[in-house]
């Protein structure tokens, strides 16, 4: 991206005021910074913000200290620059290739999954990690730990492992030697830090291979029904010297488990047609126990496709291929024998859901001013108490009443006293109730306030809306942009969370220029998800959300 030229269009020094909120945005995109790490890239000395333009019009945000590039803004994402992670290595997920790979990066090729070097110690999914499309990631060598590239991966990684070595994985955006290396000042030579450590199992899997059940499996050839017992292990302790490999019967066990267990839990509600590779990646692959990981190269299948046909061949699923080439579940025998009379292991039971977030509740009221005070305060209420409208129902009803001040021949209308004309700053004889609920609420200060389970926010004013919109940034490629969420007591960092995970895009949190708080912003059109989100997670009425006419309209 920054292979040729880039023009300066502005360039200011971050003002005091601001700093702070930026420190705030870093931690944001970065929550596992520490405060030491973050007082290393960005010292008590000054910061420039740049405005810089590539040579294909894009703008970016650059952020720099003492003439060195820290974070950069593109396509509102921040992204750290190789000068920020040769201090901080381990600030984002790192892929790791040959040195002769670097020359092709600096001249602008993207990192191919043949060239990423997996650790040698983790084996199946497992070596890949666990990301999302569109993570930022750095790149470095094999002989030398500092990062040499940044990008976003090009897919998840359950995806790059099913890729079977082929494809892009990283697109590369920012490369050492590139000119945002040399914006303000020389670019300063690669450091040598060493060669990078290999990666260590993560707890989950040790655990698997150190202390995996036995699974005993029994085929009734007659019927083509299939048993599943699971045992506790014997002799196997985390003192053993060696690490138990489960064996070939175990991995086609817990693959069948899993299989059965996919069908019986979500088998009416997956959406049919489906791609094999999304069948086996997204579904048979969420039902391993936790604790477990399926690795079908480790089973007497070896391949997901044949497994499938055999699982097709019992008549639990059907295969076609709709395309040249391409393999698809068409149907599932939700009634099959097995599936109906599958159940779960004691030990792979769900836990109860224990809820992660607050839903939000917003309600319109009143402050009481001195006006309308000798009316409310009869009924207990005090000058500068917040009601609701219909606290202010019940006083003037009861007023009305204990006044005998309703018309006798049309119940519909008031006759006001001198203390109701001059609350309505009229000199009427008479109004409608409606009226004059309305003048009186008038004489009051409007204020909304804002509910979940961990406080309570009360405003003067109308309530907030939040702000939908739907923008399409370089590439032709469309973002979801919500604004005002924070004025509803909502936890971005959550909320962004569950955008992700819910429509499988890349989610960011950003704080616009002129605007007061921050705006989450989400790949794609994803209007409908997010509204159905805030509506029914988060109990947001509809009224209080603009631009839901925006999401895309189903055929």
């Amino acid at each position: 991206m920054f292979s040729k030229a880039v023009k300066i269009k502005s360039n200011n020094q971050v003002k005091a005021s601001e700093r702070k909120n930026f420190k705030t945005k870093v931690r944001a995109y970065y929550p596992d910074i520490t405060e030491d790490d973050l007082n290393l890239i960005l010292p008590n000395k000054p910061i420039n913000n740049l405005k810089i333009q590539t040579h294909n019009g894009a703008d970016v945000f650059v952020y720099a200290v003492e003439k060195r590039v820290v974070f950069f803004e593109c396509e509102n994402i921040l992204f750290p620059s190789i000068y920020t992670l040769w201090k901080i290595c381990e600030l984002i997920p790192t892929f790791t290739t040959h040195p002769p790979v670097l020359p092709k990066l600096m001249q602008g090729a993207d990192l191919m999954i043949p060239g990423v070097v997996l650790p040698e110690n983790v084996e199946g999914p497992a070596a890949w990690g666990k990301f999302d499309k569109g993570t930022i990631v750095s790149i470095n060598l094999t002989n030398n730990k500092a990062a040499v590239a940044i990008g976003r991966t090009c897919h998840s990684s359950m995806d790059m492992y099913m890729a079977a070595g082929r494809g892009r994985c990283v697109e590369v955006i920012h490369v050492f030697g590139d000119e945002l290396c040399s914006l303000l000042a020389p670019a300063i030579p690669l450091p040598e830090l060493g060669p990078p450590k290999p990666k260590c199992l993560e707890p989950e899997i040790q655990q698997v291979m150190e202390d995996v059940q036995s699974v005993i499996l029994d085929v009734d050839e007659t019927n083509n029904t299939i048993d599943i017992e699971y045992h506790d292990p014997v002799g196997v302790t985390s003192d053993d010297p060696e690490i138990r490999q489960l064996s070939v019967e175990d991995v086609d066990a817990l693959l069948i488990y899993s299989f059965l267990k996919c069908l019986k839990t979500e088998g009416k509600k997956l959406s049919l047609p489906m791609l094999t590779s999304t069948f086996y990646g997204t579904h048979i692959m969420s039902a391993c126990p936790e604790g477990s990981a399926l690795d079908i190269k480790k089973s007497s299948y070896k391949k997901v496709s044949k497994f499938l046909s055999s699982m097709s061949e019992k008549g639990y699923i059907k295969v076609e291929e709709l395309k040249k080439g391409v393999e698809s579940v068409t149907d599932i025998a939700i009634d099959h024998f097995d599936v109906r009379s599958f159940v779960l292991d004691e030990n792979d039971k769900p836990k109860p859901k224990v809820a992660d977030d607050p839903t939000a509740s917003v309600e319109n009221m009143l402050r009481v001013t001195k006006p309308v005070l000798p009316l409310l305060s009869p009924c207990g209420i005090r000058n500068a108490q917040i009601i609701t409208k219909a606290d202010v129902r019940r006083a003037v009803t009861d007023y009305v009443k204990v006044n005998a001040l309703q018309n006798v021949f049309d119940p519909r209308v008031v006759l006001l006293n001198p203390m109701l004309q001059d609350i309505c700053g009229t000199s009427a004889e008479a109004l409608e109730w409606s009226r004059l609920l309305e003048k009186i609420e008038n004489r009051m200060t409007p204020v909304f306030e804002m509910k979940n389970a961990f406080q309570t926010i009360q405003c003067k004013g109308k309530p907030p809306i939040i702000i939908l919109s739907v923008c399409t940034r370089a590439g032709n490629k469309k973002v979801t942009l919500i604004d005002n969420l924070g004025l509803f007591g909502i936890d971005l960092v959550l909320f962004a969370k569950h955008c992700q995970h819910g429509v499988a895009a890349s989610t960011t949190i950003n704080k616009p220029p002129g605007s007061k708080g921050e705006q989450v912003l989400v790949q794609g059109n994803q209007v409908a998800f997010v509204g159905k989100l805030l509506t029914e997670k988060y109990r947001i009425p509809k009224k209080y959300i603009r631009g839901l006419e925006l999401a895309v309209k189903r055929k």
